[in-house]
């Protein structure tokens, strides 16, 4: 944790330097103050508000942030105060992030590629996309979600904000429901169904609030452009399929197959990687679920069995072992999604740079070979425009990564160095000793 620590006070000195130096780059920002200041000035009808860019296909979460950042920012003219709060967007979501990789257990080696990427960087304070938005709050919702330890091998999670923070999520962009998948898993395996329903309505009622001014004045408008789900981009501009013809791209077939691919995938990833794994410590499942708690103590997953000793489990492993299930399950629908996605734009890349690390941590891939995945995927990002050659070593990153989790997936971090299996075998030892030495006492105070 000290390194992560002592790299984000570093990335915050780059992230001002990159701001002071960089010219920053208009694409979206005009367009989408030009989309909030129509609503502003009293328009509510969908279909009338534009940009530069075109017509506005975003939930209504997007406009209450942006109409926020349009009041803040001067009208959106002033650009380095925009700049700076994207700064702290990305300082604030990579902070959490970071956090996420150190309560599973990772060190400094899982989380070097966070750093390097200069695009990642770009798009938030170069480019100031609202895809960072919608990613600050999904990032919020998993940390909530996931917990964190509350002693006796319990978690304390957050259902309520977590669901909160997911469906603004959803409202400021709709490619967070890529995620939706993983969470509604996580929820059935930790939740009884009535909590279930409780929070999938709570995430429904915000819906409807964030778009109730449009959608009580016209809300066909409104649902056909915030959540137009057949919306096809331009192939010139798309990352992944530079190598295929635009009439193939723009067919309705392809886009369809790839729906289905997506399916399938996410339908073998439940039977091969998620059913498998637990969700819920001992100590957790006794108050959720005391029925079944016995049952579970004798289906342990095979993340457990890595961290347990003969005789016992300790509730520390137990509480991380969990915890990276429910990351891996958020983190791998996403990328599934991601991976069989017929158009990628280069802001895209904020939607999964931050998980592909963690997910090739918990494989079975050498080091070297996890890093050539996650560079292959760099450097589709890296050209403009996109030309076919990177987007065959984007599709390659892909491939790599896909196979990696579900085919040569395993529930436990990479191999451990020899220094971290000393240190959890004598932490091992420690706690036995403790134990051992405290049931002695009590039979000496019994005895006497």
């Amino acid at each position: 944790m000290k390194f992560m620590n002592v790299a984000l006070a570093a990335e915050t000195v780059v992230v001002i330097i990159v701001i002071l130096v960089v010219p920053y780059t208009e694409i979206d920002w005009r367009a989408y103050m030009e989309e909030v200041e129509g609503f502003l000035h009293g328009e509510l009808d969908y279909r009338n508000l534009k940009g530069g860019t075109g017509p506005l296909v975003y939930p209504g979460g997007f406009i209450w942030v942006h109409a926020v950042l349009y009041y803040l920012t001067k009208k959106g003219e002033a650009i380095e105060l925009a700049q700076l709060i994207y700064a702290s967007v990305y300082l604030v979501t990579l902070a959490m992030v970071l956090r996420l990789y150190s309560h599973s257990g990772h060190t400094w080696r899982v989380v070097i590629p966070l750093f390097i990427s200069k695009r990642i960087r770009s798009l938030y304070v170069l480019r100031l996309f609202n895809d960072c938005w919608a990613m600050l709050f999904l990032f919020a919702a998993v940390t909530f979600i996931a917990g964190r330890p509350s002693g006796a091998g319990k978690r304390s999670r957050q259902w309520l904000i977590g669901s909160i923070c997911f469906t603004i999520a959803v409202s400021i962009k709709m490619n967070v429901l890529l995620f939706a998948p993983g969470m509604l898993y996580v929820m059935l395996r930790t939740l009884p169904l009535r909590r279930v329903a409780w929070y999938l309505f709570i995430c429904a009622v915000w819906q409807v609030v964030a778009g109730m001014p449009f959608l009580t004045h016209n809300y066909k408008a409104y649902l056909s452009k915030s959540f137009e789900l057949d919306r096809v981009f331009m192939h010139r501009w798309s990352l992944n399929y530079q190598f295929l013809d635009a009439e193939l791209f723009t067919k309705p077939g392809f886009g369809q197959a790839l729906l289905a691919m997506t399916a399938a995938t996410w339908v073998l990833l439940w039977r091969m990687r998620w059913a498998p794994r637990t969700y819920l410590t001992d100590a957790e499942a006794r108050v959720l679920h005391p029925a079944i708690a016995d049952t579970r103590r004798q289906n342990t997953s095979s993340l457990l069995h890595a961290v347990e000793d003969e005789e016992m489990v300790d509730d520390e492993a137990q509480e991380q072992a969990v915890y990276a299930s429910t990351l891996l399950t958020f983190f791998e629908a996403n990328l599934v999604g991601v991976i069989f996605a017929r158009s990628i734009h280069y802001q895209f890349y904020t939607w999964f740079f931050y998980t592909v690390p963690f997910v090739l941590a918990y494989t079975t891939y050498p080091w070297p070979l996890r890093i050539v995945s996650c560079a292959l995927i760099s450097q589709g990002f890296e050209s403009f425009p996109p030309p076919p050659r990177t987007s065959v070593m984007l599709q390659s990153g892909f491939a790599l990564t896909l196979f990696a989790f579900i085919f040569w997936g395993r529930d436990t971090p990479h191999a451990a160095t020899p220094r971290e299996t000393y240190r959890t075998k004598r932490r091992g030892a420690e706690a036995a000793a403790n134990t051992a030495g405290g049931r002695s006492r009590t039979r000496q105070k019994e005895t006497a």
